[in-house]
């Protein structure tokens, strides 16, 4: 996830020819997709300007591998936002009337449904980390305060800004000593005076009662973590790499994308080993060389041709430099002709679309199929060409709407397993607050609502 947007769309996306087939979503709106294509211009290959690196690490392989979204919106004034990359839009500066609205909306990131949903990790067996939430800035990934009975209220998680210490969370080295016996676990210990205590007090306020579940829920998890014993088999580990390296120091200095490098290697050795199947990280930081400030000299800026040209280039190092680099580290074989990467779902999202503080056309670019889910190596574009976000600056870019935001991490759910019963809210549809803004309803209609919890189209396997 990385701060800002305002990209034009010829920056991050390719030559709209390349979605050559058309096909009609709904009464008059169609949709397009096309096959992604690589082109090489000396060393450099590119599928669009900021996805462009190096021709040995672009390969045809992993663009095979990738797919690029164009059109989803989240459909309302939501401005300065951490929460919208995963589904808790109440996490924004409540910057205007929807914004501040939505902020008692809160609700569990995607990453955090994942890891704590059984449809997706079972028992969670030699599982060390749930999730991983790494990075530069916090207030990306939220969950319950009471995870393991989904309950409570929706906290932020503390971002780790150092790869190290993360990888000496999730690597469980080969073990040759014996297990140790089993001994009583703790929570089994404190349960009877729990129990009387919760249940048996009358003066025991609500609140105060799911204080005592939240605690009882943490133990309960720091005794699996404390209790797991059996280590991954060698072969599995065979392609991790230890970390080392001091990621926060690279972050607070000139190497930023060193420091995101680390946390990728953290992440190989997670899935790698499967000691960790769910990982976010953040990188808010600019990582190009800049004087000045990047939010109101850049991001604010970006419709002049200057500040557009920093953000392109910004957005190129990290994809070539973090999301790419991931995935090529993710990209090693599985042992039956897969690799970890295909069996993955990775994606690369922005705080806004086109216009900074909007999330009309919000990018989002992926690489693996989710072990089959999706088809890859495909554009993707879900704008309805006649309709447009509403503005009243004579030199803005028109910019075409398409699909709601919320069907794409209802989407992301669905390829990890995740049934629509365990995040359907009320009968909303999709995942993520459905409010649509006043400048946005006359864009939607009552059919692409209500498909918020389907599949988005084309990429289906």
């Amino acid at each position: 996830m990385t701060d800002h947007g305002g990209l034009m769309g010829d920056s991050i996306y390719p030559a709209q020819a390349s979605a050559d087939t058309t096909v009609n979503l709904f009464p008059g709106h169609d949709g397009r997709w096309g096959t992604l294509k690589r082109t090489v211009n000396g060393t450099t290959a590119s599928v669009a300007p900021v996805l462009s690196a190096p021709a040995t690490q672009l390969t045809d392989r992993l663009v095979s591998k990738m797919n690029v979204y164009r059109g989803f919106d989240i459909p309302f004034y939501i401005a300065h936002n951490t929460g919208g990359h995963l589904g808790n839009y109440a996490r924004n500066d409540g910057n205007g009337g929807d914004g501040k609205a939505i902020q008692n909306d809160r609700r569990p990131t995607i990453d955090q449904l994942m890891g704590w949903s059984t449809s997706f990790y079972g028992t969670a067996a030699g599982i060390r980390e749930r999730v991983m939430v790494m990075g530069d800035r916090g207030g990306y990934s939220w969950g319950w305060s009471s995870p393991a009975t989904r309950s409570g209220t929706i906290q932020e998680l503390s971002v780790n800004r150092d790869a190290k210490s993360m990888f000496q969370k999730i690597f469980v080295p080969t073990n040759t000593t014996p297990a140790p016996m089993a001994r009583k676990p703790i929570v089994d210990r404190v349960l009877e005076n729990y129990r009387t205590l919760r249940n048996g007090n009358r003066r025991i306020s609500t609140t105060d009662k799911q204080r005592l579940d939240d605690h009882l829920s943490r133990i309960s998890e720091l005794e699996r973590k404390v209790n797991l014993n059996a280590p991954p088999p060698p072969k599995s580990c065979s392609g991790a790499k230890q970390v080392t390296g001091d990621s926060e120091g690279l972050l607070n200095g000139a190497d930023r994308k060193q420091g995101l490098k680390l946390f990728n290697d953290v992440v190989a050795a997670a899935f790698i080993c499967d000691t960790g199947r769910v990982a976010s990280i953040t990188a808010a930081s600019p990582l190009v060389s800049f004087t000045g400030s990047w939010h109101q000299d850049i991001a604010h800026q970006w419709n002049s041709a200057g500040p557009q040209n920093s953000l392109r280039q910004h957005y190129q190092v990290f994809f070539e430099h973090a999301f790419l680099d991931l995935a090529q580290k993710l990209d090693v074989d599985e042992g039956d002709g897969t690799t970890i990467l295909d069996n993955t779902l990775m994606q690369w999202t922005q705080e806004s679309g086109q216009q900074t503080h909007d999330n009309a056309q919000c990018p989002v670019i992926t690489f693996g199929s989710a072990a089959g889910f999706f088809k890859t190596g495909m554009l993707a574009d879900y704008r309805r060409l006649n309709s447009f976000f509403p503005s009243s600056d004579p030199l803005f870019p028109r910019i075409a709407l398409g699909l709601t935001y919320n069907r794409w991490l209802a989407t992301a759910l669905q390829a990890m397993g995740l049934p629509a019963s365990e995040w359907e809210r009320q009968g909303e549809k999709g995942y993520g607050n459905p409010l649509v803004g006043d400048g946005y309803k006359n864009h939607y209609t009552g059919t692409v609502l209500g498909s918020g919890s389907q599949v988005v189209p084309f990429v289906k396997a």
